[in-house]
């Protein structure tokens, strides 16, 4: 599972997001969560999404940092983990070996933000939300969302 997380980041690559329409954002995109609340929920990550991808844009390490819970933390900044995605033929084929969270941020989180454009967001819980970015034809996870603590963070889910 944290491979094919790895691979979809590595599909979806820039900052310039956005949802084509309103429809985009469909009541079938969302399971449980009254239409009203749905909108501002969608309004409020469509918000964040850009905030994210400007920042990491803009190389702005501790910024991005801020946006994850603690368990994305925990788990790229583990050993295997890390291990594991530098085994990818991307990172593999020039060499780079992941060391820690921030080797991860330039290796693996900037390069797939270029040219990705926001799809939808299916709100899969009233506090969890799966980004969707659209990347030379295909549709790929940009990011999961969960609100923690009343603030919505990049959250990975086990």
């Amino acid at each position: 599972m944290i491979m094919a997380l790895t691979l979809t980041i590595f599909s979806c690559q820039s900052t310039n997001l956005y949802l084509e329409s309103e429809s985009e954002f469909s009541e079938e995109n969302s399971k449980g969560t009254p239409t009203d609340s749905r909108k501002e929920i969608e309004k409020e990550l469509k918000a964040l999404v850009l905030r994210i991808n400007s920042d990491i844009s803009k190389d702005e390490y501790e910024k991005w940092l801020s946006y994850l819970s603690i368990d994305y933390i925990d788990n790229y900044n583990s050993n295997e983990i890390l291990n594991e995605i530098s085994l990818s033929p991307r990172l593999k084929n020039r060499g780079i070996i992941l060391t820690d969270l921030r080797s991860y941020y330039k290796w693996v989180v900037m390069p797939s933000r270029y040219e990705t454009e926001l799809k939808y967001i299916e709100i899969t819980e009233g506090n969890r939300a799966i980004a969707y970015c659209k990347y030379k034809g295909s549709i790929a996870r940009l990011y999961e969302l969960e609100k923690i603590r009343g603030e919505w963070k990049i959250t990975i889910w086990k």
